[in-house]
């Protein structure tokens, strides 16, 4: 499941970048915490990469995104995975929860007989006009935090995959106190908006 959902966005949200986005059992979103930017809808891509895929928001019920994230494949077929995503703002944040799309999943456990878990997995976003900017919540430098008590939240870890395990309001105070932390969150993903034919 976790090669499914994560390692094709890093390569187009992380390019220059061998971090991986934390996976968390609980979602950063609450009713709460919501925001909706209808600044994000449409296409992005990033600005050498116009050939190689992109991502493109659509506003679904109750203020929510679908994200679809389009790459070529090696033999350059066009491929699509799709994404719900919630708007999160934290003070003066702005944070993007993602969770597979339930019907992309639905297909694929279908096609394959296997029982999955959906995970989340958090963006830290910065839309500035036409430009978007985009950096993952990396997994191994929270572990680093969290084993240097710098953060106090649970996590799993199994092999090389880590998982956060602490409830939403938990997740909010950490990630709002270190929204900052270039660390935490790496090297942001520059995207431009593509216009509207």
């Amino acid at each position: 499941m976790k090669i499914f959902k994560i390692a094709v966005i890093i390569a187009l949200l992380l390019p220059a970048c061998s971090c991986v986005p934390l996976s968390s059992f609980y979602p950063l979103w609450d009713e709460q915490h919501a925001a909706f930017e209808s600044r994000l809808l449409g296409e992005w891509r990033e600005k050498y990469s116009s050939d190689d895929g992109g991502l493109k928001f659509t506003e679904l019920a109750g203020k929510t995104y679908l994200v679809t994230l389009e790459e070529k494949n090696n033999s350059g077929k066009t491929i699509e995975y799709f994404y719900t995503a919630n708007l999160v703002r934290l003070e003066k944040h702005l944070f993007l929860d993602f969770i597979s799309n339930e019907a992309s999943i639905d297909k694929l456990i279908a096609e394959e007989s296997h029982t999955m878990v959906l995970m989340h997995f958090f963006a830290q976003i910065n839309l500035d006009g036409n430009t978007l900017k985009l950096a993952l919540l990396d997994d191994e430098a929270f572990e680093k935090k969290v084993l240097k008590r710098e953060i106090d939240l649970p996590l799993l870890k199994r092999e090389k995959t880590i998982l956060l395990t602490a409830e939403t309001a938990k997740i909010q105070q950490v990630l709002s106190r270190l929204a900052e932390d270039k660390d935490l969150w790496g090297a942001p993903t520059v995207m431009y908006r593509v216009p509207a034919p």
